[in-house]
């Protein structure tokens, strides 16, 4: 019998250095990890344990026909469908629908959705032929992160891990050109996060080149006009809005407008506007006309559009309640405005919120922007939209667009061929800034105060000053040492 053990055990470690083997150690330890977060006592106090808009979530999850007849606005539309899986899934098992039966309805199925990401990870690897130390690299970024490891587990009633996880399988599908894949996660999308149908509607119109472009061509005039003018018209909006003798959202207790420093503030997110859309446009077709007719015929055309216009009038009919309505003008509002509250303040929110690797989108971004645009222009225009999104310092407004972008960082990573040392290290940073050891606790008081900037230092715009400059150093010092041990120690580079 011990013998009989001990072949089984040797095939199974062969196994594991296959790359299937190494595919089910990333899931398998994924999931052991979002589950034992998941039993962290470490939960947030507020609306009874359910948070701010989880509240509204829970009631949808402890009675979802009633409360949906009673109304539901637009906003909320877009975010029902895990609620309704929580609901049939306590009747299903017959178990009452108390209070903290749906906060763990919750944390259970973000330990599958978090879990079921790194799968689809490990399938975006093999389209993009990443390797195994790749799909590593990949599993720090998407999982060891604040919000993953400490975000979730203790605000669980929400839907950014729904998001986060769709996004990961949109994805997919469309490098792997499964149509009706991406058709049936932009149904699931629109009923999960208000953004994912739009997304998803742009990745199914304008589908991945098949073979990948090696060499897009570049653009670099029309590039810098077109970068120059979308920046230009950013900044007199800027300037506009910082002197309009106004605090706006003063009812959500943001942080207030650092006015002695927002002409900083305006050049640096001038600059990083500039730079994102002109590397991105420099390699891309969006100055072809042909790319944007090509991927369409009259059947295939004709069936997208009447898929989406049917799925978004659906949405649409399913609301029942005024009110909720997020405009164009006033998302850019509090894009711009979110912005320039202290210098960079989108950007540091970012790496505290998402990890050390947004700080290698600044390195690599003209290759990964090449990368970008070699995946086709539906890719290359989700991109677009998501640069002018993460000037806003509210994080959580990516958690579907990184998804989107990540892999073609760790693409660029995966040919640096990192030492078991770089790996570690890379690690052990990244739980560092994930605040995995922070015991946020109980929430009271002013929002610029502790206890609550414990929880809302990790949340962009309600990160007040203080912490904003003690996180702003460490950001800082964090990217030091990364350009020091991965970027200029470097002897490897993508062509």
């Amino acid at each position: 019998m011990t013998i009989f053990f001990a072949s089984v055990w040797f095939k199974f470690k062969k196994w594991l250095q296959t790359p299937q083997g190494n595919d089910f150690s990333l899931v398998f330890l994924t999931g052991a990890i979002a589950f034992l977060t998941f039993l962290s006592p470490d939960k947030i106090n507020v609306g009874d344990g359910f948070g701010w808009d989880g509240s509204r979530y829970a009631e949808l999850a402890q009675n979802f026909y009633q409360r949906f007849a009673q109304g539901i606005d637009s906003y909320y539309i877009s975010r029902i469908f895990p609620s309704f899986l929580i609901f049939h899934s306590l009747q299903l098992f017959g178990l009452e629908h108390s209070n903290s039966n749906i906060i763990h309805g919750f944390g259970i199925l973000n330990v599958l959705l978090i879990t079921l990401s790194i799968y689809f990870w490990c399938l975006i690897a093999q389209q993009l032929k990443i390797s195994s130390q790749g799909k590593w690299i990949g599993f720090i970024a998407f999982i060891l992160n604040c919000f993953i490891l400490k975000i979730t587990p203790y605000y669980p009633v929400l839907t950014d891990v729904a998001a986060y996880c769709i996004s990961m399988a949109m994805f997919y599908a469309y490098l792997s050109r499964r149509t009706f894949w991406l058709m049936g996660l932009i149904v699931l999308g629109t009923f999960s996060w208000s953004n994912l149908y739009y997304f998803g509607a742009i990745l199914l119109l304008f589908p991945a080149s098949e073979p990948p472009h090696p060499n897009p061509p570049t653009a670099t005039k029309p590039a810098l006009l077109t970068a120059g003018a979308l920046t230009v018209a950013g900044v007199v909006y800027m300037v506009i809005l910082a002197h309009s003798g106004r605090e706006i959202r003063a009812e959500w207790q943001i942080a207030p407008l650092l006015h002695s420093t927002v002409y900083l503030s305006i050049t640096l997110s001038a600059s990083y506007l500039f730079l994102g859309l002109f590397y991105l446009f420099k390699s891309s077709a969006f100055f072809n006309l042909k790319s944007w007719v090509s991927p369409f015929n009259s059947i295939t055309l004709a069936g997208k559009v009447s898929f989406l216009i049917f799925l978004n009038t659906l949405a649409q009919s399913l609301v029942t309640e005024p009110g909720n309505t997020l405009s164009f003008g006033l998302l850019l509002e509090f894009v711009v405005w979110t912005s320039m509250i202290q210098p960079a303040t989108f950007f540091v929110s970012h790496v505290m919120y998402f990890g050390l690797i947004v700080w290698f989108l600044v390195f690599y971004w003209s290759k990964i922007s090449n990368l970008i645009n070699q995946q086709g222009l539906g890719l290359s225009l989700c991109v677009f939209i998501g640069i002018i999104l993460s000037l806003a310092s509210e994080s959580r407004y990516l958690v579907n667009i990184t998804p989107l972008v990540f892999p073609l960082v760790i693409k660029v990573l995966d040919q640096q061929q990192w030492t078991m040392k770089q790996l570690v290290g890379f690690s052990l940073a990244s739980l560092l800034f994930s605040k995995v050891w922070l015991t946020i606790g109980e929430l009271s008081g002013d929002y610029g105060d502790f206890p609550m900037q414990r929880y809302f230092m990790n949340v962009g715009p309600w990160m007040y000053h203080p912490m904003y400059l003690v996180q702003g150093v460490a950001v800082a010092l964090a990217g030091v040492g990364l350009y020091y041990f991965y970027v200029r120690k470097s002897n490897h580079y993508l062509p």
